[in-house]
């Protein structure tokens, strides 16, 4: 480019939206670091759905059979009890697991773009020069983000 005013501007958008890139990446991860702790909560109320159930065996087999009943409507509501438990550990398990995965996969992803090089360095966003490999050493000087010695 021949205005150098403009390729500033350009390289200057590139690097800002690198940066914002990063950012979306670092909220990515801090959401699914709270699915994870969301994931672990996931079916801690089973006790309350078994428990109003247990109440409706138990009323249920009373209303037909008095005691006898009530004996065998407390008996049902063990064993749903016992595969509501099991089945809010076996959800509860696989969502754990789902959010763990896609949180591995979100900060492979957050460190990948976090290691990764601006497409153009410091030095040509304040120059608007292209960087050009020389085998002079460059140094740094207060004041200019690099200077060419030798």
């Amino acid at each position: 480019m021949r205005d150098l005013d403009l390729r500033k501007q350009l390289i200057q958008k590139e690097r800002e939206l690198t940066d914002n890139a990063r950012y979306e990446f670092k909220t990515d991860v801090q959401t699914a670091e709270v699915k994870v702790r969301e994931a672990k909560s996931i079916g801690k109320n089973w006790v309350w759905w078994a428990s109003f159930c247990a109440i409706g065996w138990v009323a249920l087999g009373w209303s037909l059979f008095q005691l006898p009943g009530a004996l065998a409507g407390a008996l049902v509501a063990y064993f749903h009890g016992r595969f509501d438990e099991n089945d809010a550990k076996e959800r509860r398990a696989l969502s754990v697991k789902q959010a763990e995965d896609d949180l591995k996969e979100v900060r492979s992803i957050y460190h990948e773009r976090l290691n990764s090089e601006y497409t153009f360095t410091k030095c040509e966003a304040e120059s608007g020069e292209p960087r050009i490999v020389l085998r002079t050493p460059v140094t740094a000087t207060p004041g200019s983000a690099c200077t060419l010695t030798g």
